[in-house]
């Protein structure tokens, strides 16, 4: 799985960069190959701490925004988030494979 990480008006330092890679790794179990290129934009707006993930796969694209009171929590959310879109995703293409 690739990942690339941005950051605006936020340094990425490799405890993100940690905490990105460790939280999108279960992402790896619902995905079938070929594995999602995941974007993730890490940013600050005052005192609020964005975080957008987009994974693009078999042609389609996945994207979910979280935001949190520390860039951490909005990590955690937004991986959160990406998991179980990825794995309703791969339930519908079960479905279609089964009819």
């Amino acid at each position: 799985m690739q990942i690339e990480i941005t950051g605006h008006h936020v340094e990425i330092t490799e405890a993100l960069r940690a905490r990105i890679g460790k939280r999108l790794d279960k992402i790896n179990a619902h995905c079938r190959p070929p594995q999602p290129h995941i974007l993730a934009v890490l940013s600050v707006s005052k005192n609020r701490h964005m975080c957008d993930l987009t994974a693009r796969r078999n042609g389609e694209e996945f994207v979910v925004r979280s935001d949190g009171a520390d860039m951490y929590a909005a990590i955690d959310r937004a991986a959160e988030k990406m998991e179980r879109r990825l794995q309703s995703a791969k339930g519908r293409e079960r479905a279609r494979r089964n009819q």
